[in-house]
C-alpha cells in the first residue's frame, strides 16, 4: 500500500502552476519547483511524476478554472453579460501582478510552438475548451451555430490579443475600452441576428 502524502497535493500544484504561470515552462527549474510547492524531490517524483506531466497537470486546472468562470453565475444574467464578465474578470480584476503573467494557456502555446509540440498542442486543444464555452454562450445569446462558431473564434483572438497585452503592460483602462469596443459589436451583431430569425 502506498503512504499518503505528507503535504497537500493540490496546495503544491496550485504554487507550481503559479510559477510555470509567471515564468513559464523553461524557466521554471526543478529546484525552483520544488521550493516553491515546499516539497522534496522523492515527494515530487512519486506525487507528479515528473515535470512534464506536472505541467499538463497544471494546463489542465489553468483551462478548467478559466471554463468555470464562463458558467452562468445567476439566472437572471444573460449569456452575453457572462461573456463580457469573463473577460473582465480575467483581464482587468486580477492582481496588478497576474495580469502581467498574461495567460498560462496563450504563454504556452507561444514558448512552445518550437521547443515542445506535445505540449504546445496539449495547451492548444486547452484553449479550445475554452472556445468552445464561448461558443456554447454565444449559441445561448441566440446566434446561430455557423455565427456562435465565428464569433467564439473572434473572442478567442481578442481573448489572446488582452493576455499579450497584458503582459506588455498595457494600461487597464485601454484594455476596458477594447472590452467595450468588443461587446459593442458582439451586441450589435447578435441583434441584426435576432431580427433575421
Amino acid at each position: 500500500m502506498a503512504r499518503p502524502f505528507e503535504f497537500d497535493r493540490d496546495i503544491a500544484r496550485d504554487r507550481a502552476l503559479k510559477l510555470f504561470w509567471s515564468r513559464g515552462y523553461q524557466g521554471a527549474g526543478l529546484t525552483d519547483l520544488l521550493g516553491k510547492m515546499e516539497i522534496g524531490r522523492s515527494s515530487f517524483y512519486a506525487a507528479f511524476g515528473d515535470k512534464r506531466r506536472l505541467f499538463i497537470e497544471c494546463l489542465d486546472q489553468f483551462a478548467a478554472r478559466t471554463v468555470s468562470t464562463l458558467a452562468p453565475k445567476a439566472p437572471s444574467r444573460s449569456a452575453i453579460d457572462t461573456l463580457r464578465g469573463f473577460f473582465e474578470q480575467e483581464t482587468l480584476a486580477r492582481s496588478s501582478e497576474e495580469r502581467g503573467w498574461g495567460c498560462l494557456l496563450v504563454n504556452s502555446v507561444v514558448e512552445l510552438a518550437d521547443l515542445d509540440e506535445g505540449l504546445r498542442a496539449h495547451a492548444g486543444r486547452r484553449l479550445m475548451d475554452v472556445q468552445s464555452a464561448f461558443e456554447t454562450l454565444l449559441s445561448q445569446a441566440g446566434f446561430c451555430s455557423a455565427q456562435a462558431r465565428d464569433y467564439a473564434a473572434f473572442l478567442m483572438v481578442v481573448n489572446q490579443g488582452l493576455r499579450v497585452s497584458s503582459r506588455q503592460g498595457l494600461a487597464t483602462s485601454d484594455q476596458q475600452k477594447q472590452i467595450s469596443v468588443t461587446f459593442d459589436m458582439l451586441t450589435t451583431a447578435l441583434n441584426s441576428a435576432l431580427k433575421e430569425a
